[in-house]
């Protein structure tokens, strides 16, 4: 085998496994997602992460926003993951909504 097939090989395996973690992550996802509890949980991430924030503040240092953007980016890559399931996340929105009504 040359250095080329070679390469193909562990980049088909790669890609192969990168498939196979996104079918966890969905699955996973979708599991806690169908809770009431999983729901408030991301909810509370999702805040913790700043998604509907900016991140860039004229006082912070240059460290500081790119330290919440790393926290952002988590954030958005886990909103992502509602595109498998829009029903859940207009039931989160709807349980926060009520849950910014009751305080």
């Amino acid at each position: 085998m040359n250095t080329i097939e070679e390469q193909q090989i562990i980049k088909a395996a790669r890609e192969a496994e990168h498939r196979r973690q996104a079918i966890l992550d969905k699955t996973d996802f979708k599991a806690i997602i169908d809770t009431a509890e999983g729901r408030r949980f991301i909810r509370r991430v999702l805040a913790e992460c700043g998604v509907h924030k900016l991140s860039y503040n004229f006082t912070d240092t240059g460290s500081n926003t790119a330290f919440k953007e790393g926290k952002r980016s988590i954030g958005l890559w886990l909103q992502s993951l509602f595109v498998d399931c829009p029903d859940q996340y207009i039931q989160l929105l709807k349980e926060e909504s009520q849950v910014r009504a009751s305080d």
